[in-house]
């Protein structure tokens, strides 16, 4: 009987129609954009998911769940440098369309539910939780960027808004952005704008303040004279 087990769980909200990000998640030469480069799908129910991580780690997966374009549910086979304790390792994407997002972006907003579960919770497990955890984090991003980014080159090619502005730098996704030094740019308008003038001082000749005079109504100022 296997012992405590812990998961993840990630959203992303993609730019782009429900069947071609369900396509995305199935189809070995769209995954190579934004997962691994080497997939194998057999795509359909009682069917195989199969992906090498790196040259020590391979996952091999069975579809225990699919319902196009909606839900994809896989169940791993155990890792074999890792020790079996009995629990079942899962990867369960619910995808659906968000209706009123849509309608005020005026474009179609698809959203991923990614739902992992069942690693355990020994320290023999800890490095390949952390790498799953971040890794589908990462790949989830990438997947967002490879349809937006398509979207927003077809956009400047047919004189869309934004093609007069410069391409921004490429991110590397695999790691944390370091935080943005802000520049006057057109993109920052209010950057750009000289700093507001220190507030005048008021020259008044020191005295020494007794404990009543805050208690006071200060007397007017004479007017100089012409």
């Amino acid at each position: 009987m296997g012992g405590q087990t812990r998961g993840y769980v990630h959203r992303v909200d993609i730019r782009a129609e429900l069947n071609d990000v369900w396509q995305a998640l199935i189809d070995p030469a769209i995954m190579a954009r934004w997962h691994v480069p080497n997939a194998r799908v057999d795509a359909r129910e009682g069917g195989s998911y199969w992906t090498r991580l790196d040259a020590n780690n391979v996952r091999e997966a069975h579809i225990d769940v699919f319902q196009p374009p909606r839900r994809l549910r896989l169940i791993y086979m155990p890792i074999a440098s890792l020790p079996d304790g009995g629990a079942v390792l899962v990867d369960d994407f619910l995808i659906d369309k968000d209706e009123s997002a849509s309608l005020e972006a005026n474009a179609n907003i698809t959203i991923v539910r990614l739902m992992g579960s069942g690693i355990p919770d020994g320290r023999a497990w800890d490095p390949m939780y952390i790498r799953l955890r971040n890794g589908w984090e990462r790949a989830l991003l990438r997947l967002k960027a490879s349809f937006e980014r398509a979207e927003d080159s077809a956009v400047k090619q047919h004189g869309g808004g934004s093609a007069a502005r410069k391409p921004k730098r490429e991110e590397n996704l695999l790691e944390w952005p370091e935080p943005a030094k802000k520049k006057a740019s057109a993109d920052n308008p209010l950057l750009a704008q000289p700093a507001p003038p220190e507030p005048a001082r008021f020259n008044t000749p020191s005295r020494k303040f007794e404990d009543n005079d805050f208690l006071k109504w200060p007397d007017p100022t004479p007017p100089k004279k012409p």
